[in-house]
């Protein structure tokens, strides 16, 4: 648990948990043993037992910021996007559907996630230059500093495990589609989802302190390689190869990395 602090205009900061996340490949003919191994150690996310979908519409500036963070290595960087869930891939969704807000920190190997819940179209609004009111403390600076239009969905399906602070996430396979609209995200029919990870799953362990014992064991079973792999960068390289029209650029500038620095808040 971090410590009490105020952001870089004064206000208070909310207690943050930060917490750690390593990332495995998990090649499509073992994902279901691998699961099932999971199971026998740990508990269902007792949410959802059975599993279920996660739908994310990533925003990003047009010169792509917080692509070029990941891309470029840079160890203080921000992703945000509106996250849906559901169970029945291609079932539209409205305004008023529920969703959530989240704008996810990463600082080195620890990471820090806001989140704010609301109707989906409300928490798009929000993502617009002017908008004041926001459950995100550190999203009317983001704004200030980029103009956030929506950029690719990302869509898999997940099967979570969850024991004390421990969370073991197995997604995938992981699909992704060019979404320049908010409507694209709403409509859901999947005409232009593409894999980003060869049906490959990602296998995740989120933890604070120290990973479980039996994780190296896991990993040396069936082979599974620790990556460095983000969904969303993946997401944007494949409309890049696939609809490369479907990203604006505008000319490339260098970040002004005053607003990121400003956020690292201190532990």
């Amino acid at each position: 648990m971090t410590a009490f602090g105020s952001d870089p205009v004064g206000r208070p900061l909310p207690p943050k948990r930060w917490r750690r996340e390593i990332k495995l490949l998990v090649h499509p003919d073992i994902r279901d043993a691998v699961g099932a191994w999971l199971a026998r150690i740990m508990p269902p996310d007792p949410v959802a037992p059975e599993g279920y979908r996660v739908r994310s519409l990533y925003y990003d500036s047009d010169d792509l910021a917080s692509y070029r963070l990941k891309k470029d290595g840079v160890r203080r960087r921000f992703k945000l996007r509106l996250r849906a869930y559901g169970d029945l891939p291609g079932q539209a969704l409205g305004p008023e559907d529920p969703g959530f807000l989240e704008i996810k920190w990463k600082l080195g190997d620890q990471v820090w996630k806001e989140r704010s819940a609301g109707t989906v179209g409300d928490l798009d609004r929000q993502t617009r230059a002017g908008f004041a009111a926001s459950d995100l403390p550190s999203l009317p600076l983001l704004l200030a500093s980029h103009r956030f239009n929506p950029k690719v969905i990302v869509e898999y399906r997940r099967q979570a495990f969850q024991d004390g602070d421990l969370r073991v996430t197995l997604d995938g396979p992981v699909y992704g589609e060019a979404a320049p609209r908010l409507d694209v995200f709403l409509a859901n029919t999947g005409r232009e989802k593409h894999l980003v990870t060869s049906r490959y799953s990602v296998l995740e362990f989120k933890f604070q302190q120290s990973l479980p014992f039996w994780q190296r064991d896991l990993a040396r079973r069936w082979a599974l390689p620790q990556v460095t792999f983000s969904k969303y960068a993946e997401a944007i390289h494949m409309v890049l190869r696939t609809r490369p029209y479907d990203l604006a650029f505008a000319s490339l500038k260098p970040i002004n990395d005053d607003v990121l620095a400003g956020l690292q808040w201190r532990a």
